[in-house]
């Protein structure tokens, strides 16, 4: 099945487009598709992600999709995130 968002589908490491995102609530299913933060936090999804950036101001920017520290030690520590 395709993910409800369209600017992030299956297992891409491309941001979520906050500005569409949270102009169009009705793409904020509340499904769980995780975002992991450079803040080392993994957010619940995108729309989650983006509320929290831009509504709260805090300072942080994506890494990549699916939870931070799974990913982290799927990879090789020296093996750069595929992008």
């Amino acid at each position: 099945t395709r993910s409800q968002y369209p600017i992030i589908q299956n297992f891409h490491f491309q941001p979520p487009d906050c500005d569409v995102l949270l102009a169009n609530p009705d793409l904020c299913d509340g499904q769980y598709y995780p975002i992991c933060a450079t803040n080392k936090k993994t957010y619940a999804n995108p729309c989650f992600f983006c509320s929290q950036k831009t509504d709260y101001g805090l300072n942080f920017d994506f890494s990549h999709t699916f939870l931070c520290l799974l990913l982290k030690s799927y990879f090789a520590v020296d093996s750069p995130i595929p992008r």
